[in-house]
C-alpha cells in the first residue's frame, strides 16, 4: 500500500486554491494556484511579496521533505490566476489568466493586456526569478488553462478565446480564423518567449481547451470540450470517434511541432461528457482525463466498464499515438465523481487525481480507505499501463476538499488541490499543519506503492499474472491478499450442437479450450466417424438412425490427473429427396433442389401446427417460424445464399428432418 509521507496546508487569513504542480529533477515540488491572502504566502526578497488585487496568482517552492523554499505572489490590481505548472531543466513554467495591468515583459510576445481578461505564461528560474512574462489575447475575454515543455526547451499555452483580431490568437498555425464565438486556442513560444505559431481551434458552437500536454517526439496535444456537431472541425476521420455524442463532449487533438494537425478525436456518447486533463508517457502514448453523465459509450476493456451510478463520473481513456483507443475505464461510485489531473510515471503507470462523493467504488489499498465525510474528498487512483488498478484513495477531513494536479517519479506521487478540512489533511511536522484561513491550498507526498513482491514502481499487483508453482492449475492471478492462486485444471464444457442430423455427409464440430501442452484423447459413440481424435477440436459425423450418445473427451496436463468431459447430443433421422412414400415421413419438399422458394407438402399424417427451424452446413440456425397443418405451404427463403439447409419440424407428434439444396 502506498503511505503518506507528509501532507500540508498551504494559505493565509482568506483563501487559497492549488492547480498546478511540477516536479525537478532533484525531487523539488513547485505549487501553482490563487490567493485572496494577504499574508503567509510569499517569502522575503521573492519575486512579489506583497498582495495585490482581488486575487493573486501564487507560486511556492517545496523540498522533497516538505519544507518551503520560497513563496511568491505575482499579480496586479484585479484577478489573477495560475492554472498550471510545467519544468524543463531550469527552467519553470506558470499559466494562467489576468485582468492585471503592468505584468508582461517587453521582450517577451505580448507586453501589453489586451482585453478585460488575457492569458498569462510567466517563465521562473528554480529561485523564482521572473525572466519573462507575456499576456496572451485579444480585446474580449481570454483565459490560459495550461502549459508544457518540449523536449527543445518551447513552451506551449492553451486555453479559451472570444477574440477575434486578425494575427492575434491564430497564426501560421492549423486555424488562424476563430470558428464561433469561443474557441479553444493553443500556441506555441520558444525558451524566450517569442511566439513560433499561434492556432484556434472549434467552430461555431462552444469550445474550450482545459489542458495540454507534450510527448517525447516533439508532438503535442490539446484537450477540452465542445458543443461542436458537425464537421472536421474537432474530429478527423483518423481519430478514435469522428462523430459527435450528443450534447457535449470531450474532445483530444495531435499536433506536430510544426502546428500541424495530425489527427482529432471526440469523446462522448448521448450525455455531457468534458475532457480536463490529458498526459504522454514515454511510448508516446495519451491519457485523456474528464467527466462523464453518459451511462454508456464510455468504458473499453477497463478496470471499470460501468457506470457508477452517481451521475456523473469521472473518466479515464489511454490512447496511442495514431489516436487508437487501447482501453477507457469510468471511475466512480453512488456520486458525483470528477476528473482534474493525470500524470504517466517513468515506468508507464498512469496516476489521476480529482474530487470525489462517493462512498464507494474509489479506495483500495490506499492510506485513506474511508470516506472523509464532508461535501467531498479529493482522489487518488492509480493504473497499471495495461488499465490495472494499482491503489484507490480517498484525501479529505470533514470539509470540502478536491484534488487538482498530479506528478509522479522517483518513488514518489505528490497532490495539491484545495481544502476546507481541519482533520486528515496536514501531518505534524509539515510546513503548516493547520487550517490558516476559509479555505487553503494543500499539497501531500505519498511513498510511491510496492508490489505484491515488496518492489517499488513494480508491476506484480493483485488481479495480474503470476505462477503458483502447480503444473495443475491453470490462469494464476495474485489476489487482493497478493497471494497467487490458479484455477484447478478441467478440460471445461464442450462446446458443439446438442441436436444434429445423421448421415456420413453432414459433419460437425466439437471443441473444449486448448490448454497449451496437453494431451487430447476423444471417444465418439459406436459407429460415428471422426478425423483427428487427439487435438483439442474434432469434426464427428453420425451414421444413420436417430440415436442419443454421448461424445467424451479426456484431457491429460503433464502429471496431473487426467480429466474428462462429456457431452450428450441427440440425432435426428433426415429425410432426402422430394419423392414422399408411406415409411419416409409426414413431408416433403418440392422441387429440390431449388432457388430458395419451395412448396412444403404434407402427406396428411400430421395435424395442427408445427415449429420450423431452418439449420445451414455449419449447425446455424438461419430461420425459425411456425408451420400451419395444410396440404400444402408454400415457404419463401430466397435471400439465403446457396448451399445445403435442413428444414427441422417439430411438434407433440414428434421431429422430422428434411434436407434440400439452393442453387
Amino acid at each position: 500500500d502506498p503511505e503518506r509521507v507528509w501532507g500540508s496546508y498551504f494559505g493565509g487569513s482568506d483563501e487559497e486554491w492549488a492547480y498546478g504542480l511540477a516536479r525537478d529533477v532533484d525531487g523539488n515540488i513547485y505549487m501553482g494556484g490563487a490567493t485572496a491572502s494577504v499574508n503567509d504566502i510569499a517569502t522575503p526578497g521573492a519575486h512579489d511579496e506583497s498582495f495585490g488585487g482581488t486575487y493573486d496568482a501564487l507560486l511556492v517552492k517545496f523540498t522533497p521533505a516538505g519544507d518551503r523554499v520560497w513563496g511568491t505572489y505575482f499579480g496586479g490590481d484585479s484577478s489573477d490566476a495560475f492554472g498550471a505548472c510545467a519544468i524543463r531543466g531550469n527552467a519553470l513554467y506558470a499559466a494562467g489568466s489576468t485582468g492585471s495591468f503592468g505584468l508582461g515583459t517587453l521582450t517577451a510576445h505580448q507586453a501589453q493586456l489586451g482585453g478585460g481578461s488575457d492569458g498569462l505564461l510567466v517563465k521562473f528560474d528554480l529561485d523564482g526569478g521572473v525572466e519573462w512574462a507575456t499576456y496572451y489575447g485579444g480585446s474580449a475575454s481570454d483565459q490560459g488553462r495550461s502549459c508544457a515543455v518540449d523536449p527543445s526547451g518551447n513552451v506551449y499555452l492553451a486555453g479559451v478565446t472570444e477574440s477575434s483580431e486578425a494575427g492575434v490568437i491564430g497564426a501560421d498555425g492549423h486555424q488562424d480564423l476563430p470558428g464561433g464565438s469561443a474557441d479553444a486556442f493553443l500556441v506555441k513560444f520558444d525558451g524566450s518567449g517569442q511566439r513560433l505559431w499561434g492556432t484556434y481551434y472549434g467552430g461555431y458552437n462552444y469550445n474550450e481547451a482545459m489542458r495540454c500536454a507534450t510527448a517525447g517526439n516533439g508532438s503535442v496535444y490539446l484537450v477540452g470540450g465542445t458543443a461542436e456537431e458537425s464537421g472536421t472541425t474537432i474530429a478527423t476521420s483518423g481519430g478514435q470517434q469522428p462523430v459527435f455524442g450528443g450534447q457535449a463532449d470531450a474532445f483530444l487533438a495531435k499536433f506536430d511541432s510544426t502546428g500541424l494537425r495530425k489527427w482529432g478525436t471526440y469523446y462522448g456518447s448521448t450525455g455531457i461528457d468534458y475532457g480536463f486533463t490529458c498526459a504522454t508517457d514515454n511510448a508516446d502514448n495519451v491519457y485523456l482525463g474528464g467527466d462523464t453523465y453518459s451511462l454508456y459509450g464510455i468504458a473499453h476493456n477497463g478496470h471499470q466498464n460501468n457506470h457508477g451510478g452517481g451521475g456523473l463520473d469521472a473518466f479515464l481513456v489511454k490512447l496511442d499515438g495514431s489516436g487508437e483507443r487501447l482501453w477507457a475505464t469510468y471511475y466512480g461510485g453512488d456520486g458525483t465523481d470528477e476528473c482534474r489531473g493525470l500524470t504517466a510515471d517513468e515506468a508507464g503507470n498512469v496516476s489521476m487525481v480529482g474530487q470525489s462523493a462517493s462512498l464507494d467504488g474509489m479506495s483500495w489499498y490506499g492510506p485513506q480507505m474511508d470516506f472523509g465525510g464532508g461535501e467531498k474528498d479529493g482522489y487518488l487512483a492509480r493504473f497499471t499501463p495495461d488499465g490495472v488498478r494499482m491503489f484507490g484513495t480517498y484525501y479529505g477531513g470533514g470539509g470540502y476538499d478536491e484534488a487538482q494536479a498530479v506528478v509522479a517519479g522517483n518513488g514518489a506521487i505528490y497532490v495539491c488541490g484545495q481544502t476546507g478540512s481541519v482533520d486528515n489533511i496536514a501531518t505534524p511536522d509539515a510546513h503548516a499543519p493547520s487550517l490558516n484561513g476559509v479555505s487553503d491550498a494543500l499539497v501531500v507526498k505519498l511513498a510511491d506503492v510496492a508490489d505484491c513482491s515488496g518492489v517499488v514502481g513494480g508491476m506484480a499487483y493483485p488481479g495480474t499474472a503470476c505462477d503458483d508453482a502447480d503444473p495443475c492449475t491453470l490462469n494464476d492471478l495474485l489476489t487482493d491478499d497478493c497471494v497467487c492462486v490458479g484455477v484447478p485444471f478441467t478440460p471445461g464444457p464442450i462446446s458443439g450442437p446438442t441436436t444434429i442430423l445423421d448421415g456420413p455427409d453432414t459433419s460437425y464440430v466439437y471443441s473444449v479450450p486448448e490448454i497449451a501442452g496437453a494431451g487430447y484423447t476423444w471417444s465418439l459413440p459406436s459407429g460415428w466417424s471422426a478425423g483427428s481424435l487427439d487435438s483439442a477440436a474434432v469434426q464427428v459425423s453420425a451414421p444413420f438412425g436417430a440415436d442419443t450418445a454421448e461424445l467424451c473427451v479426456t484431457v491429460t496436463n503433464g502429471g496431473c490427473t487426467p480429466q474428462a468431459a462429456c457431452v450428450t447430443v441427440t440425432v435426428l433421422v433426415t429425410v432426402v429427396g422430394e419423392e414422399w412414400s408411406a415409411d419416409a415421413g409426414t413431408a416433403f419438399i418440392h422441387p429440390n433442389p431449388n432457388q430458395g422458394r419451395f412448396v412444403l407438402v404434407s402427406s396428411g399424417r400430421w395435424s395442427g401446427p408445427r415449429t420450423m427451424q431452418v439449420i445451414d452446413s455449419t449447425g446455424g440456425l438461419a430461420r425459425s417460424g411456425v408451420v400451419l397443418a395444410a396440404p400444402d405451404r408454400t415457404v419463401d427463403l430466397g435471400y439465403l445464399p446457396a448451399g445445403l439447409y435442413t428444414l427441422r419440424l417439430a411438434s407433440d407428434q414428434g421431429v422430422e428432418a428434411l434436407r434440400f439444396v439452393i442453387r
